[in-house]
Formats: structure tokens, C-alpha cells, sequence
């Protein structure tokens, strides 16, 4: 939008296992480490250091780094991730290692990949003979809630929630068998299918007991997907954990090739490697939860769908 949130008043923050009290970095580790790193332990790239030194200046703050410890990276364009990026290329080559937490865009700056355009249906889509494509909506904020909704309401979708409430008190092998028998009815008949948890948040006591109700949530999504045997257009996974959990547990995937984006903000993947691996040569597109306005993931589905 065209005004700016800090981080702890988003509803990220509000999350019941991974939420947090400030988006003050250097203490937001401190807080998610538990105390293992106080805030004043925590290393900073400043704007300032970045733009008047460049990248002999974060080579040289980033030696001094040592022992596992937090370094915290300001940037407010590509030119400032573009000198760290040289910066850590410096103090690599020196001997430094470091391991990256960070978002797509730095991954290209760091690999030195140029800029390339939004790739388009035609680059995307190989076999077009399969003509349903496979949602799956796991994020639960509001910007994904809109976005799903959005979705919902164009023509031809076949809807297909899974009651979160309950797997909790019920079955929840047998509600995820019969899920994925009805989303594979609908790939057979060729419609688009959505797949999506309940809109209604399950939380538990504690953060430990909110973790073992995400961990059921997906187990059931993994278990329903595992029912599917018609090769769909394409998968769209809606939210981070989502995306990863059915990559890995339910396509069998253990590697993947990042081939551009399908949106600002959303890659497209080749699934790759893995003994299991499902659906091999299906596009398989990673929707962050936090990414794109209301109508994007329906905007997604109509460039897939053709």
C-alpha cells in the first residue's frame, strides 16, 4: 500500500507461536533467541555505513563478526543490497562464512543474476492437456483470507475446505481421506480445485500447543494431497510453511530450480531430486502469505488457467 506498518503491528506479530513485541531487529533476537543473544550483541549494517562507506566498509564491519553471531542488513533499495552483496563477496573471499536469513531479492543480487521480466503462461505451462490446476491455502492472515475470497468467486472453482475445528475433536485421518478423494473427483472432471483451511483460527494454551495444532493442520493437508493421483495444471501454494510442507512432504520434492516469477514477489519452481517425487514437470508457484493486493492469487489462477 502507500503507507508504511512497523513489523509488531502486523498480524505476523500476533501469531500465538512464532509472534513477537518489536521490529526492532536487533532486539527481536534477543526476544526469539530467548536471551541466547542480548540486543547490544547483535552486529548492524547501518544505511550509513552502507551508502558513504560501500562495500570496502561492510567487508571490513563483517570480519569483525565472529562466532555465530546475528548480523542485522538495513536496506531501502536494490543499490543498498547490491553493496552488501559485494561486501560479503569481499569478506568471503577473506575467509568470513555466513549463513542467510533473508528474502528473494538478495539471493539474486548475491548469485549475481540479471534482472529478468514476469514470466509469462506460455513460459510456464508445458502440457497444456491437463486442464484443472490445484490451490492450496494454508495462511490464515487477513491479506490471504481477502485474497482467497477473491478467488473463491471466480467461475468454475471447485471449493474444498478442511474444518480445522474438526480435526481437532474428530477423525482426522478419515476427514483428511475423504478431502482428498473429493479433490481428486474434482482434477478428474477438470475444474480448478482450491484447497483451504478453515477461516476460523485454532489456538492453543500455550505457543507449544499452537505449534502441535499447525503441525495437525498440515499433517491433514499433506494427507488429503496424498489421495491425488490426476496430474493438475499447476499448484499454488499460499503461505510459507504451506508452500514448504507440500513441496517437500506431499510433490516428495528434495530439490528445486527457481525459474522467475509468476507475480512481483511469487516464484515459479521446477520441482527436482527426491525418490517420491510427484508430478514432477507441474509448475509449482510459492505464494507468500504477506504478498500481493486482493485480487492476486485470483490473478494468478486466471494467468495459469489460460
Amino acid at each position: 500500500s502507500d503507507t508504511l506498518m512497523l513489523a509488531d503491528q502486523t498480524p505476523f506479530a500476533k501469531d500465538h507461536a512464532f509472534g513477537y513485541s518489536t521490529a526492532f531487529l536487533p532486539a527481536w533476537v534477543e526476544e526469539r533467541s530467548g536471551g541466547r543473544w542480548r540486543a547490544s550483541d547483535v552486529a548492524t549494517l547501518d544505511l550509513g555505513l552502507i551508502r558513504a562507506g560501500g562495500p570496502d566498509a561492510v567487508a571490513e564491519r563483517l570480519q569483525q563478526a565472529s562466532g555465530g553471531q546475528p548480523i542485522v542488513v538495513n536496506a531501502a533499495s536494490y543499490g543498498d543490497l547490491a553493496v552488501v552483496a559485494l561486501g560479503v563477496l569481499w569478506a568471503e573471499a577473506a575467509g568470513k562464512r555466513f549463513i542467510y536469513r533473508t528474502a528473494a531479492d538478495f539471493v539474486r543480487l548475491r548469485s549475481g543474476l540479471p534482472r529478468r521480466p514476469l514470466l509469462t503462461a506460455a513460459e510456464i505451462i508445458g502440457d497444456t492437456s491437463a486442464t484443472g490446476g490445484l490451490v492450496v491455502v494454508g495462511s490464515y492472515v487477513p491479506g490471504s483470507s481477502a485474497q482467497l475470497e477473491r478467488l473463491l468467486a471466480l467461475p468454475g472453482i471447485a471449493a474444498v475446505e478442511l474444518p480445522v475445528a474438526r480435526l481437532l475433536h474428530d477423525n482426522a485421518e478419515m476427514i483428511s481421506r475423504t478431502v482428498g478423494e473429493e479433490i481428486e473427483a474434482a482434477l478428474q472432471h477438470g475444474q480448478t480445485v482450491v484447497l483451504y483451511t478453515s477461516r476460523a483460527l485454532a489456538t492453543g494454551a500455550t505457543a507449544a500447543e499452537s505449534l502441535q495444532i499447525g503441525r495437525l493442520v498440515s499433517q491433514s493437508l499433506i494427507g488429503a494431497l496424498g489421495q491425488i493421483s490426476t496430474r493438475p495444471r499447476f499448484i499454488i501454494a499460499k503461505g510459507g510453511i504451506t508452500s514448504h510442507d507440500v513441496a517437500q512432504r506431499a510433490l516428495g520434492a528434495q530439490q528445486a530450480r527457481a525459474l522467475g516469477q509468476l507475480l512481483p514477489g511469487v516464484p515459479v519452481w521446477r520441482l527436482e531430486q527426491g525418490p517420491n517425487l510427484r508430478f514432477p514437470d507441474v509448475p509449482y508457484v510459492v505464494f507468500p502469505g504477506n504478498v500481493g493486493g486482493p485480487e492476486s492469487l485470483a490473478e494468478a489462477v486466471r494467468i495459469l488457467s489460460g
